[in-house]
């Protein structure tokens, strides 16, 4: 079983603190990089730091900031956890965004400080973290020893948390709490002396149980054709992104509007009469198809994928939109006819306001799109794979939305 975590919160807050001592705890790290740690910690006239295993870039440990992406792995009774460390400020939120959208679970890394607390930049992660389908969030309020193990100061941090969740209407299927010390391992892996007042699990059990599976919402197969393994021989490769693919069965080609079986299906190397979600396919349709197929979907019928110039979206926007606007879904790029904002919110209140013609920077909208080029689409809800695009302003990166 394997677990993916995107860790997130303010970058003073312990985020490369508390996986470092985790995997020290957990027996994940070498005893050589540990002690490559203790000598930078060392060089640096500081005592010895945990995160430094994790940072890899010794302007990141100057300056005390993860400054990319770092994925780190250990194994706890059985479950293979992957953590992915993504930038706490506010600068390198597409950064966060790319990370988490990966992940099927949070960590979130909150300070019981006073004066660090449960930041703006903390509660925008959140919110991103929401919108990109994550249901499994654990809040691990850090620092307790810095507040002497304070019971009152881990239930109004936690207070907090939980108001801004339903004031802002964000939603999560599980959500844990736990008071840990990332410093002094405290809580991580066993119970702290410290906090007996906590009653509740040790941070890594919660962090091995995989989420609540309901069950694939998308019974109906769905794949996105990546291109040609073999043009010549007419093979087609891609992945199943929801359901059951099946060889002889009817499926839809879209957008080209076209219906094809397949005579021959492969996983691997291996030939089978069906493919299951997240499983790599090749595949041999009954008549060759002549068109370009990369961005392209099969589906069985009845799977609810569109095919339109128009969609409906929730959209996250981190920079000016303005002149030539394009999205990319599915590998596919499309330029922007038009976006129409309905109704955007304040991630911050939860304050809604009518249409716009102008969306805030660091909010969210809910709004019409029409494409130059159809692009292929479902629901986020229902196959993420085909309900999630990034949107770029004049080449550059510029927000991240969902079909609804």
């Amino acid at each position: 079983m394997e677990s993916r975590i995107v860790v997130l919160g303010n970058k003073d807050h312990g985020k490369s603190t508390l996986i470092g001592s985790l995997l020290m705890e957990t027996g994940a790290v070498t005893a050589q990089r540990v002690d490559d740690a203790r000598k930078t910690s060392e060089s640096l006239g500081r005592k010895f730091e945990p995160g430094y295993i994790l940072d890899s870039f010794e302007e990141e440990r100057k300056n005390e900031m993860t400054i990319d992406t770092t994925r780190a792995y250990l194994t706890y009774k059985g479950s293979r956890i992957e953590f992915i460390d993504v930038p706490g400020h506010e600068e390198l939120i597409k950064n966060m965004m790319s990370g988490a959208s990966y992940a099927d679970s949070a960590l979130l890394i909150v300070s019981a400080r006073e004066i660090e607390g449960f930041t703006e930049q903390s509660r925008r992660h959140l919110f991103i973290a929401s919108m990109l389908g994550i249901r499994k969030l654990v809040v691990a309020i850090n620092k307790m020893d810095a507040v002497g193990y304070s019971d009152r100061i881990f239930e109004n941090t936690k207070r907090e948390i939980e108001e801004y969740i339903m004031k802002v209407g964000i939603s999560f299927r599980e959500i844990f709490f736990v008071p840990v010390s990332a410093y002094n391992a405290e809580n991580l892996c066993r119970p702290s002396g410290n906090m007996r007042w906590y009653n509740g699990t040790v941070l890594v059990e919660l962090l091995s149980w995989k989420s609540v599976d309901n069950g694939d919402a998308q019974k109906e197969g769905v794949a996105t054709l990546r291109g040609f393994l073999d043009r010549e021989k007419g093979i087609v490769m891609g992945r199943v992104v929801a359901g059951k693919i099946m060889e002889g069965e009817e499926l839809s080609l879209m957008p080209q509007g076209s219906v094809m079986r397949i005579t021959e299906l492969f996983v691997g190397e291996q030939k089978k009469e069906s493919a299951l979600k997240g499983e790599n396919i090749a595949f041999v349709p009954e008549e060759r198809i002549s068109s370009e197929v990369r961005g392209s979907v099969i589906s069985s019928q009845g799977a609810g994928i569109e095919s339109s110039v128009a969609l409906k979206a929730r959209i996250f926007i981190v920079s000016d939109i303005s002149g030539d606007v394009s999205i990319k879904m599915n590998g596919i790029a499309s330029e922007c006819a038009a976006i129409k904002v309905i109704e955007t919110t304040d991630i911050m209140t939860g304050k809604r306001t009518g249409k716009a013609r102008i969306i805030p920077m660091q909010n969210t909208a809910y709004a019409e799109i029409e494409t130059v080029r159809p692009l292929v689409y479902a629901q986020f809800r229902r196959i993420p794979e085909l309900g999630r695009f990034m949107i770029y302003s004049n080449g550059s990166f510029s927000g991240i939305g969902l079909v609804e």
